[in-house]
């Protein structure tokens, strides 16, 4: 469980840093990173190296969640028409989670994701699964590709790194007006008219 949950929260990680469109913000090296600035208040640390002490970036959003479901069975069953035996196995993991606005404790998106394994060690594979969706869901609420230039029959697009793969295929949409809620007044989003699809041929 532990090493799943691990795998999950670096996942996240990797891909909304990969997006270029994201700073994360360590938690999880606090402790060490504290260290480190406590260190630059000694005597003999000059005074440019000091100023860095105010660099501490504050949070815009904070993704957190829980691992609803984590379980994982074996059986034994035999072929009725060539009388052997097999071991089947059936796990599942599943994370409700939640991405936080942090000045105005507003959800800006939230989803449970889940995953199944064939085997105990695909828990670990799993997670990675889990992570990536999660980091994907965030950033296509938050920043959605977009294609930013258009030259000799390809689009450049403003994303890469390790979140897009060769041969995924997107559909292309052109953006319209906004739309608001009636009642609300929040915007639900623009009106998008499919265009055609585009297939990652580089990254």
């Amino acid at each position: 469980l532990e090493r799943t949950r691990f795998k999950i929260n670096q996942s996240v990680i990797n891909y909304l840093t990969g997006t270029r469109h994201f700073a994360v913000l360590d938690r999880d090296f606090e402790k060490e990173r504290l260290g480190e600035l406590e260190s630059l208040l000694r005597a003999d640390v000059r005074r440019e190296e000091r100023a860095r002490l105010g660099n501490t970036l504050a949070t815009d959003y904070i993704v957190t969640g829980v691992i609803s479901d984590f379980n994982y069975s074996e059986r034994i069953e035999t072929d009725p028409y060539l009388n052997e035996k097999r071991r089947v196995a059936h796990g599942n993991v599943a994370i409700e989670w939640r991405a936080i606005e942090a000045a105005t404790g507003q959800i800006v998106v939230a989803d449970t994701a889940t995953r199944k394994v064939k085997n105990a060690a695909a828990f670990y594979e799993g997670g990675r699964f889990l992570g990536e969706k999660i980091g994907a869901t965030i950033s296509s609420q938050i920043f959605p590709l977009a294609a930013i230039a258009y030259e000799h029959g390809q689009f450049v697009l403003a994303q890469g790194a390790t979140t897009l793969r060769v041969g995924d295929v997107y559909d292309l949409v052109r953006q319209g007006a906004m739309r608001h809620d009636p009642y609300t007044k929040e915007p639900l989003g623009r009106n998008e008219i499919l265009v055609g699809q585009v297939r990652i041929s580089r990254v």
